[in-house]
């Protein structure tokens, strides 16, 4: 026992050794520092912090005052059918399975209304903020907020069959805007290089 529980901690603490490596531009000791805000935990926001908890991102701060249910299962990963009998709140369940996934990270839930129930000072402490909202009073909060403190902000968000992803950097002198808008079904379709310069140019006009 001793021996299996020895063989657990070592894999944790090498996480991502194996693979990480092999991408000259990644820094992972950077990311296992980064400290980063996800807002909302519905389907959008539990493929987020999925996604960064098993890129190794050490502390990530989950917040949602929305409960889990059964209409939940079908599109979000980090919920089980014991959440939404239990009607958990999003940020505890999503929080729980995060740390089974990679419990090297420092997971934070907050049950919190992002336009009413979380400041400036907490805000200041992220290095970005990622807004998975499909609210648009809160969108518009939570980009005064990060401009406010001068913190990162990527806003993604999915309506009907669309899906829109775009960042700004309010750290910086100047405001960079980057937007991708494409129907689901194309993301399917074989990769089409010259297809998505002609889009890029024609964004850029």
């Amino acid at each position: 026992m001793e021996t299996a529980n020895t063989s657990l901690e070592e894999a944790h603490m090498g996480w991502g050794e194996d693979i990480f490596p092999r991408l000259s531009w990644w820094k992972q000791h950077k990311v296992s520092g980064a400290r980063v805000m996800v807002v909302g935990c519905g389907a959008l926001g539990n493929e987020v912090a999925k996604n960064l908890a098993l890129f190794g991102v050490g502390h990530l701060w989950l917040v949602d005052f929305d409960r889990v249910e059964y209409s939940n299962l079908t599109r979000s990963v980090l919920f089980t059918q014991e959440d939404a009998g239990e009607a958990c709140h999003k940020v505890h369940a999503a929080a729980h399975a995060i740390k089974r996934l990679n419990p090297n990270v420092e997971v934070t839930p907050l049950v919190a209304d992002i336009c009413t129930e979380v400041g400036l000072g907490l805000i200041r402490r992220m290095d970005a903020v990622v807004g998975c909202l499909d609210n648009r009073k809160a969108r518009y909060m939570l980009n005064r907020l990060c401009m406010r403190a001068g913190v990162p902000w990527v806003d993604g968000g999915i309506k009907g069959m669309e899906q829109e992803l775009r960042g700004k950097d309010f750290k910086g002198k100047h405001e960079q805007v980057r937007r991708r808008k494409a129907r689901l079904e194309e993301l399917f379709r074989p990769f089409d290089s010259r297809m998505l310069r002609r889009s890029l140019r024609n964004e850029e006009k």
